[in-house]
């Protein structure tokens, strides 16, 4: 999806809304609240569409999660990837 949005297909995001809905494996959606790109008000739609998904927002960042959180992000994400590490995949 995130390619395609990049690519400006933006006439087929109602698809990929549909794709990330069905998907059946953990998803963390990590955004910063100060993001004015991907929006925490998009970004929390994005998570309540996912019954799945687990969403953490980082305070006093933008749109370069990799910059301006660094270290909290990757502490994030190995939580997240311990936590699920040996779930089995849902159906």
């Amino acid at each position: 999806m995130l390619k395609s949005v990049l690519q400006g297909e933006y006439m087929n995001l109602d698809e990929y809304y549909q794709k990330i809905t069905n998907m059946n494996c953990p998803i963390l959606i990590v955004c910063g609240r100060e993001d004015q790109i991907c929006t925490l008000e998009g970004m929390k739609y994005f998570s309540e569409m996912i019954s799945h998904a687990e969403m953490i927002v980082l305070d006093n960042c933008g749109h370069c999660i990799d910059l301006d959180k660094a270290d909290e992000a990757a502490k994030s994400l190995m939580t997240f990837i311990d936590r699920h590490s040996n779930e089995p995949m849902k159906s």
